[in-house]
């Protein structure tokens, strides 16, 4: 999705309405196939819209990261929530948060320095004045969290996963609409090789809602979104093949460092938990 957002050449807000409107038809047929209703239950519609609203502010703040930061540091840093969302989800949901969980947090925050050049290995981002879009994309990574926490809590609740995902863009079309009104932004007509793209964009997106919300019902949020750091491995992948976006020093070892942490620690954390969940007494 990063690499057809940033090939599009679309304002952004332009790109998060045109994902919406296909997220939303799609999203509505597979309700409307199981017979449910799109409005979910009473008592959860103001986490449904908080839940909207957060998705819609943390793909905002990333497609404007994108405009400037090679898709591989990008994803790489908006792919830090599974480190923020263990702590974001004990403060919301009360789910456990344990030490293995703060190292990783804390070699995350070590990761970043390196991938943004804060530490060795190249010119200073801030210097040339990437500063703003640093500061945008790990905005986006922290909303991200905020999302899938409100998605853990929905789901906890009972909530349907096609209702979850169909509140993001029926928030996010609205909002995305406002600037082009309001004259903040100007449209753009897409040509044929724009709408391709922008089909591109809905489909990848749309799976992609589809497969996290299911994975939020049956592990914790921190534990299924520790398998996103892999969004970030092939999102390097694509940048460097497609764009010829340079692999750094600082990337490589800021990459390393962030995946590597995340995945040790979060298979342990992972596998202790499946213990401790075995151990647990049983109601009867």
């Amino acid at each position: 999705m990063a690499l057809f957002a940033k090939i599009a050449h679309l304002p952004i807000q332009e790109v998060i309405f045109t994902r919406s409107l296909f997220n939303l038809i799609a999203s509505y047929i597979a309700i409307r196939r199981k017979e449910l209703s799109i409005w979910g239950g009473f008592k959860n519609l103001p986490l449904l819209f908080m839940r909207g609203l957060a998705g819609y502010l943390s793909l905002s703040a990333y497609f404007f990261s994108l405009k400037a930061l090679p898709i591989g540091e990008a994803s790489l840093i908006q792919y830090m929530s599974p480190a923020f969302s263990g702590v974001i989800a004990f403060w919301i949901i009360g789910e456990s948060i344990s030490w293995k969980q703060w190292i990783c947090l804390f070699f995350g925050f070590i990761g970043i320095g390196f991938v943004s050049r804060v530490l060795p290995f190249g010119e200073l981002h801030i210097a040339s004045g990437q500063s703003i879009y640093w500061i945008a994309c790990i905005c986006s990574s922290l909303l991200s969290a905020v999302a899938y926490t409100f998605v853990r809590k929905l789901s906890l609740r009972g909530e349907n996963g096609d209702v979850i995902i169909f509140y993001f863009p029926l928030v996010s079309l609205p909002l995305s609409f406002l600037p082009f009104i309001l004259g903040w932004q100007k449209w753009v007509s897409p040509d044929f090789y724009q709408w391709l793209l922008i089909v591109g964009i809905g489909i990848t997106s749309y799976a992609g809602q589809v497969f996290l919300t299911e994975s939020l019902k049956l592990e914790k949020t921190a534990r299924a979104a520790n398998m996103l750091y892999f969004g970030a491995l092939f999102g390097s992948i694509w940048g460097a093949v497609f764009l010829k976006d340079p692999i750094t020093w600082g990337f490589a070892i800021g990459a390393l460092i962030i995946i590597g942490s995340q995945l040790l620690f979060g298979k342990k954390e992972v596998e202790e938990s499946r213990i401790r969940e075995k151990m647990a007494p049983k109601d009867i």
